[in-house]
């Protein structure tokens, strides 16, 4: 047991960050005898008591007694870690209300609605390496291909069953590391402030997860939900928000330009980055009718930046948000739509005028994320998807931001996320798919490998020819190193000999979507054309079947080869 933790302020008030972060039960030492310091903060309340598996759910064993500012107080040398507990509010007329703690840090799991006294102090964290490395070595500056995950949805037991955060570290940190990816971004539908879900595991089986995602050198980033929480916890929050209906099942809708509210929530983001190790928060927050209400949406992010950058200078956040935020200091989530359209078929306009117009705009701090059924966004037989969905995630790494990828992509899998049914793994017992997933390795493995792909200082060279259906850009760093992506997005064949790269240099094929080894038809042929001594730059005639991309390293003729050894013949252009 730690010594006497009763509550300290701080100089803050009540209502500011560092008193929300306060308010959890904790082991504590009270005249010389052991047990848990019980707080709550309910100005508004008559007089409230502490019920639980302690005291057999007595409602009067266990009265908190008030400090005059609304903080509610007991010590109890009866409880044990593990057990449950509510808060009992009595009312002037004798009805009794049981409350689950807003604050704590873990819970029992579903359909129950109880805490539970969890000490997050007694985890031993052994990523003190990861988080030296982090500090060095700005997030902003590294590659960035994350992994956006439901551990409840992503592997099941064979009867169907959840794994816990234990059991699915044995998998996923593994998985990660082969598939070259970075790290995870896990989704929880969790609107508790301080305790993660407890249908998988206790908070230390999270920890654990984390953990070991950072000992592998993966990154662990958290889906945060800043615009509601259980409308049941309103009479405890005393922050008077509406609710969106009656039963305590749903949700509150969370005023950002209440100070309250942005104190609570700024508690709860620096208590995930800090007590969990987290790299950063997914700020998920799609509602278009939150960023229409003035300037709360800024003020909220404003300040929850502030205070992170004083805290956790280095975590990041990804703003997942219907609108552009320009003043926004993190990464901002940008939709996949502009490039899949292009596939679909979707728009009348060509790809040159979309690319100057839409794809031109994203910048290397933005994130881009394909959709969770993946496959189910492309049109055709199963093979002409799987092109098609080859050719669009090949694309998708060339364009600038960082990148979001949704679990299943990778499978080929034609359906997005269910809840509590696994993905479809039994997809790669079919030689199709074993190759479609193939691919995703091997893509993900030269995004890695190819610094001009993540970043931040490049050079856009759009680069056009006469016909209209080429995706078409020549992308290069500062160093002069330059990578050319040409991609066709539509069902038929496209030639073209008139393909001109700005000046002399020699191309070298890194990766096609149409290789054998994929599920192609190896047909992708790229060749330089003659030119005359007088005219600049190069040519390429090019063939590219339906649905395929190719990445080409485009050395500049002035600049040494990196590798040391020129190309072949056919691939050099002059």
């Amino acid at each position: 047991m730690s010594k006497d933790t009763s509550v300290k302020l701080h100089n803050s008030l009540p209502g500011t960050p560092n008193f929300f972060r306060q308010l959890a039960p904790r082991p504590a030492i009270q005249a010389g005898k052991t047990g848990w310091l019980f707080q709550l903060w309910a100005p508004e309340a008559d007089q409230v008591s502490v019920a639980g598996d302690f005291n057999r759910w007595d409602p009067a064993a266990a009265p908190m007694t008030q400090d005059g500012t609304g903080l509610w107080k007991a010590f109890l040398p009866q409880p044990e870690e593990g057990q449950l507990y509510k808060y009992v509010f009595h009312h002037a007329d004798g009805t009794l209300q049981y409350y689950s703690d807003p604050w704590a840090v873990s819970t029992e799991p579903p359909p129950g609605t109880a805490a539970r006294l969890f000490d997050l102090d007694r985890y031993a964290w052994q990523d003190e390496n990861w988080l030296r490395f982090r500090r060095q070595a700005e997030a902003a500056r590294r590659p960035q291909t994350l992994y956006h995950i439901q551990l409840s949805a992503w592997r099941r037991t064979g009867a169907g069953e959840a794994l816990s955060c234990r059991e699915l570290t044995a998998y996923l940190v593994p998985y990660l590391k082969k598939m070259g990816y970075t790290g995870a971004v896990i989704r929880s539908d969790n609107a508790l402030f301080f305790a993660p879900p407890a249908a998988l595991d206790s908070p230390d089986g999270w920890m654990y997860l984390i953990d070991q995602l950072h000992q592998a050198g993966l990154s662990a980033f958290l889906d945060w939900h800043p615009d509601r929480c259980p409308a049941a916890y309103n009479a405890l929050l005393a922050l008077n928000l509406p609710s969106d209906g009656d039963s305590p099942s749903d949700s509150l809708s969370l005023d950002w330009t209440d100070p309250e509210v942005r104190s609570l929530l700024i508690a709860s983001a620096t208590f995930w980055l800090d007590r969990y190790h987290l790299d950063g928060l997914r700020i998920d927050a799609a509602d278009p009718v939150r960023y229409l209400r003035g300037s709360g949406a800024r003020n909220f992010l404003g300040a929850l930046q502030r205070e992170i950058t004083r805290l956790c200078p280095d975590a990041m956040l990804i703003l997942n948000s219907p609108f552009p935020l320009p003043d926004f200091a993190g990464w901002q989530e940008r939709s996949g739509l502009p490039l899949l359209d292009l596939f679909r078929g979707a728009g009348t306009a060509p790809c040159a005028e979309l690319l100057s117009d839409g794809l031109l705009a994203l910048s290397a701090s933005q994130f881009q994320a394909p959709a969770p059924s993946f496959l189910d966004c492309f049109s055709g037989n199963d093979a002409e998807r799987r092109a098609a969905a080859r050719a669009c995630y090949l694309a998708f790494l060339a364009l600038p931001g960082r990148k979001l990828v949704s679990m299943g992509t990778e499978l080929g899998q034609h359906i997005g996320w269910r809840s509590n049914v696994s993905l479809d793994w039994h997809l790669l017992e079919r030689t199709a798919y074993q190759t479609h997933h193939a691919f995703f390795q091997a893509a993900n493995a030269l995004y890695l490998t190819e610094s001009v792909l993540w970043s931040q200082a490049f050079q856009w060279y759009p680069v056009f020819c006469g016909q209209q259906n080429l995706l078409s850009f020549l992308r290069q760093a500062t160093s002069g190193s330059a990578i050319l992506c040409l991609c066709n997005p539509t069902a038929t064949p496209f030639s073209c000999g008139t393909l001109s790269l700005p000046g002399i240099g020699t191309c070298q094929i890194l990766l096609s979507s149409d290789e054998k080894r994929f599920g192609g038809a190896n047909t992708c042929s790229i060749l330089p054309c003659p030119v005359a001594p007088e005219q600049p730059g190069s040519q390429l005639q090019v063939y590219l079947p339906p649905r395929t991309c190719v990445l080409i390293r485009y050395i500049p003729a002035r600049r040494p080869d990196p590798l040391g050894s020129p190309p072949p013949d056919s691939l050099r252009s002059r």
